[in-house]
C-alpha cells in the first residue's frame, strides 16, 4: 500500500477570513515492512549498492552525524565570537544560530529484525542529514554571505589600497611663513599643495600604489621666514611631516597614515581621504568560508 509523508514548508496566515495556505513538501514510499538486520563490521563509508540495511551501518552514519554536528557547533562558536567582536565597528554584522532537534544518538532506537527500515530510514536518518546539510551549506552560508557583503560595504570607507585614491594633510604654522610640501614624487607619488592662506596649506597626495610593500613614504612640509638684523638677514626653515605606509595584502594593500607638526607652529594632522567608491578587493572570494573571513585583515 502505498504511503505518504508530508512536511509544511511554507505556512501563510489569513487572519481576516480565517484561513491559512500551506505549501507542503510530498515524499512517497511503497511499503513499510523492510527490517533493519544485522551485520557485524558494516559501515557506511563501505557500504555498496545491495548491502543490507544494518544496525551497525546505522550506528556508524550516526555517529559520524554526531560528530560533523559537533564540528559545526564549534564552527559557529567561534564564528559568532569573531562577528560579536566586529560589531562595535560594523553594525550590520548578523550573528548565526541554529538549534539541532534530528542529530543525536537514535542508534538506540534500532533493533535488528524487528524495526521497520523504512520509517527509521524517513524520521531519523534522513531528518538528521537534511539538518546538517541545511545548518551547514544553505543557512550558514546564507549568513556568512550576507556579512561579507556587509563588511565589503564597510570596506569602502577604510583605508585598503582598492578603496583609497587620496590621502590629504593639514598643516599650519606662523603668518607669513608659507607652508608647503616639496618633497615631490616620493616612490612615485604625485603631490599637490592647495595653500589657505600664508600659514596653511592642505597637502594632496595620490598614485599610493607605486610605494613598495612594507615601505613608509615621508612627505617634508616645510616653511620659513626671515631673521636677523637687517643687515645680517638669513632664512629660517621649519619642516613638518607626512607618513605613507603601504602593506601588501593578497593583491590588495591597505595604508597607514599618519602626520606631525614637527617644527611647525600649530598643526600637522592627516586631515581626510577621498575614496574610490568601491568596496574592497580584498574580501573578494568565488568560495566563501569563515577561514577565508578570518584571514582577513579588518583596519
Amino acid at each position: 500500500m502505498g504511503k505518504k509523508l508530508m512536511e509544511i514548508t511554507e505556512l501563510k496566515k489569513k487572519l481576516k477570513t480565517g484561513r491559512a495556505s500551506l505549501t507542503l513538501l510530498d515524499t512517497s514510499f511503497s511499503q513499510l515492512t523492510r527490517k533493519i538486520t544485522s551485520n557485524n563490521g558494516a559501515d557506511y563509508t563501505t557500504a555498496a549498492a545491495g548491502d543490507p540495511l544494518s544496525k551497525e551501518l546505522i550506528v556508524s552514519l550516526n555517529e559520524a552525524q554526531i560528530a560533523l554536528k559537533e564540528r559545526y557547533e564549534t564552527l559557529f562558536s567561534d564564528y559568532n565570537t569573531w562577528i560579536e567582536e566586529k560589531q562595535s565597528d560594523m553594525k550590520d554584522l548578523d550573528t548565526f544560530e541554529y538549534e539541532f532537534s534530528s542529530v543525536y544518538d537514535y542508534s538506540s532506537g534500532y533493533t535488528a529484525d524487528s524495526t521497520s527500515a523504512d520509517y527509521y530510514m524517513l524520521t531519523s536518518i534522513v531528518n538528521a542529514e537534511k539538518e546538517l546539510y541545511e545548518a551547514g551549506n544553505y543557512w550558514f552560508m546564507n549568513n556568512l554571505e550576507s556579512n561579507i557583503e556587509a563588511i565589503k560595504e564597510w570596506s569602502k570607507t577604510q583605508n585598503y589600497g582598492s578603496t583609497t585614491s587620496k590621502v590629504i594633510g593639514y598643516f599650519e604654522t606662523g603668518w607669513n611663513k608659507y607652508p608647503g610640501a616639496w618633497t615631490s614624487n616620493s616612490y612615485g607619488l604625485t603631490i599637490v599643495n592647495y595653500p589657505g592662506s600664508s600659514d596653511k596649506v592642505w597637502v594632496h597626495v595620490t598614485g599610493m600604489e607605486n610605494i613598495p610593500d612594507g615601505t613608509t613614504a615621508t612627505i617634508k612640509i616645510s616653511a620659513s621666514y626671515e631673521a636677523g638684523s637687517h643687515d645680517d638677514r638669513y632664512t629660517v626653515y621649519e619642516y613638518g611631516y607626512m607618513y605613507i605606509k603601504r602593506t601588501v595584502i593578497d593583491g590588495d594593500s591597505y595604508l597607514t597614515c599618519w602626520a606631525t607638526k614637527g617644527d611647525l607652529d600649530d598643526h600637522g594632522r592627516i586631515d581626510s581621504y577621498v575614496r574610490t567608491g568601491t568596496s574592497a578587493t580584498h574580501f573578494d572570494t568565488d568560495t566563501p568560508s569563515f577561514s577565508c573571513l578570518n584571514s582577513r585583515r579588518i583596519l
